[in-house]
């Protein structure tokens, strides 16, 4: 009998605990949230100014790179000085 994989996704659809299915490269708005709320990755070190989903508030992180474990809907072109960020989701 072959496997089953059960997937759980939260109420926009995001599966819960899952490998990213796609990615896109971001481009910072202050205004245009993500097609799909998302985790980041940031390649070019800088600064990263991000609104989670669930939240309107604006949160800065300074000199980062790396994964940013939480779902991200927007990140800011005000504040943002980091390069080469993709959104997972």
């Amino acid at each position: 009998m072959d496997a089953q994989k059960v997937i759980i996704v939260d109420k926009t659809g995001q599966a819960i605990n899952s490998t990213p299915l796609s990615g896109k490269a971001v481009t910072p708005s202050n205004t245009v949230n993500f097609e799909f709320p998302g985790k980041l990755y940031v390649h070019g070190q800088g600064d990263i100014s991000f609104v989670m989903l669930g939240n309107e508030e604006s949160i800065t992180l300074t000199d980062f790179a790396g994964w940013l474990p939480v779902m991200v809907t927007r990140v800011n072109s005000t504040g943002t000085t980091a390069t080469e960020i993709v959104v997972f989701w």
